[in-house]
């Protein structure tokens, strides 16, 4: 496992520059002190747009966001906008967890760290009414700045945790490390099987299923929920048919020649019972039917399969959001299918002529 000392926040301090020389000197201390790396305008000697798309680079890449302000409101852009204003809300649109440093008492603030100019200070108390929105702690001093910056950044590592950055020889964790060994596990599975199936080729001998388990005509329970509306009232019952082996891999086994997700197998299911119990004289007619496959029912038809060896867990890559099961025939399992599927031959009978 990676231990947390070993892993480094990176932290963007935002601020004007020549009126916070001190205050942003005691930040980065505060945060070297914590293990973290701080990144700010000391990067960017420029403010102008090729550097503001490198400043909004560096921000995309920071764990947490600080934002120190007094009483001057910065250089700004065409629009008006100050650059530490613009730098705010970009963290603000990226997520990143954002804490606000204000003066405790901004009327002490001498004369020559004061911005003065039509209208800028009234640009400077909404900017610093949008940073009061969020997490907000007040300094009189560099030294009280730093011990507030230190401890806030701690408190958010806690309550709000974020990937850090690693060194490169410690960023495989053991659970990495795990997840590595168990594909190995499940390529060399996967080799073994294709090894298999080319003997089977080669040989002219193909695989066959296990049959040491229940299987052929052999019948299981289906258990379902039917649904629906009769003699004016809804309906809801739970029913069961005995299926054999054979007819459950009759319905789903075309479909599982490609790999298929288990909602698809369960709705090919669900479509033969819909047909059975409308063909059902022991149930009333009914209007707007539906069949719902019972869960332990469908648990167990895939634990059957795979101990038959019909069956294994499908292979192909997904996009990540795709959290559904999927399966697909092994060779024993395709050769069933064919077998329960394929029209064979009728040989003539009788004279011809």
């Amino acid at each position: 496992m990676v231990r947390l000392m070993e892993r480094r926040y990176q932290v963007f301090i935002s601020s004007t520059f020549e009126d916070l020389i001190d205050e942003r000197k005691a930040i980065m201390e505060g945060l070297l002190k914590i293990d973290c790396l701080p990144a700010g305008m000391e990067l960017f000697p420029a403010a102008d747009d090729d550097q503001w798309t490198l400043i909004k680079s560096v921000i995309e890449q920071c764990d947490y966001y600080l934002i120190v302000s007094a009483r001057r409101y910065g250089s700004t852009d065409e629009a008006g906008v100050s650059y530490t204003e613009k730098e705010y809300d970009y963290a603000v649109s990226q997520g990143i967890p954002i804490i606000g440093f204000l003066p405790k008492n901004p009327g002490s603030i001498p004369g020559d760290k004061i911005e003065t100019g039509d209208g800028v200070l009234d640009k400077l108390e909404l900017f610093q009414r949008k940073i009061r929105t969020r997490m907000v702690t007040f300094f009189e001093s560099p030294s009280e700045l730093q011990a507030n910056v230190i401890v806030g950044v701690t408190r958010l590592q806690k309550s709000k945790p974020r990937p850090g950055w690693v060194r490169g020889d410690n960023a495989l964790t053991e659970e990495k490390r795990v997840e590595i060994a168990e594909l190995r596990a499940r390529i060399a599975e996967l080799e073994a099987g294709e090894a298999k199936a080319a003997v089977a080729k080669a040989t002219g001998i193909a695989e066959r299923i296990n049959e040491t388990y229940a299987h052929g005509s052999e019948k299981t329970s289906i258990v379902f929920v039917f649904r629906g509306f009769g003699t004016g009232e809804r309906v809801a019952q739970y029913h069961s048919y005995e299926w054999s082996w054979e007819e459950i891999m009759f319905i789903i086994g075309p479909t599982l020649i490609e790999e298929a997700a288990d909602e698809d197998l369960i709705g090919l299911i669900n479509d033969q019972l819909h047909v059975e119990v409308r063909k059902d004289q022991g149930i009333p007619t009914m209007t707007n039917l539906t069949t719902e496959l019972e869960g332990g029912t469908w648990s167990n038809i895939i634990v059957q399969l795979r101990a038959l060896k019909a069956i294994k867990a499908g292979t192909k890559r997904r996009v990540a959001s795709d959290h559904r099961k999927y399966w697909q025939l092994t060779p024993a399992g395709d050769e069933w299918v064919t077998e329960l599927r394929a029209t064979k031959h009728e040989e003539p009978t009788g004279d011809i002529g």
